[in-house]
């Protein structure tokens, strides 16, 4: 396993940079665009030593190193691989829309609006992101301040708060499901009765699902 590369930062090919090692051997690595800035803006004494942590992927035509700025991105970039249907590419796509202090209060605040604006990462795949590591890389007390900040000051009807609670538990915003049941049932008051709660659940789930 190739943990980590130094060398001498020999050139830059967006999305790809070249560490020229002290052995002779050049090495073609992947990085995300936060790293690439990172890389791109070093002075020219500095580029003579850059170090860049790794991860190596190999496949039928060709094997490929990944390089991260530091362990937090690292570990981040494992972390996604682990959620089902995110691969390298993806992983990378979200690591170069944010930065781990950023990807992680958008788990903390369950904003897949914000992760859904990466590109190949749909509303869908963004809840699942939400669902699957927002226990692991979110503190508890983060949590508490994410669900606090994100309380929605609207009043859903008692009827509907099985629907409110059974998205929310998939990931969805709090304040954006109530706000999309309070939209409905407007539309659908005048007189008429209310509709049930699995006709609820689709409309909101239609709405909610082309945001972002």
């Amino acid at each position: 396993m190739i943990n980590a590369i130094s060398g001498k930062l020999a050139y830059v090919r967006p999305p790809k940079v070249v560490l020229a090692t002290a052995f002779g051997i050049e090495f073609e690595i992947i990085v995300s665009a936060i790293t690439l800035s990172r890389l791109m803006n070093l002075r020219e004494e500095e580029k003579e030593s850059v170090r860049l942590l790794t991860a190596y992927f190999h496949n039928d035509e060709t094997g490929i190193l990944y390089g991260f700025n530091d362990d937090d991105e690292k570990d981040l970039f494992h972390e996604l691989l682990k959620v089902n249907g995110i691969g390298p590419k993806q992983a990378l796509r979200i690591l170069s829309s944010s930065t781990p202090e950023e990807f992680r209060s958008y788990l903390k605040d369950d904003n897949i609006r914000a992760l859904s604006k990466v590109p190949g990462i749909g509303a869908k795949t963004a809840s699942k992101i939400i669902l699957d590591l927002k226990s692991k890389l979110v503190k508890a007390e983060d949590k508490s301040a994410g669900k606090a900040k994100t309380k929605t000051k609207a009043s859903v009807s008692p009827e509907y708060a099985d629907v409110l609670a059974s998205l929310v538990e998939m990931g969805y915003e709090k304040e954006l499901v109530a706000s999309a049941i309070l939209d409905i049932e407007k539309e659908i008051a005048n007189g008429k009765a209310n509709v049930s709660d699995e006709e609820m659940f689709r409309r909101v789930f239609e709405r909610i699902s082309k945001i972002g």
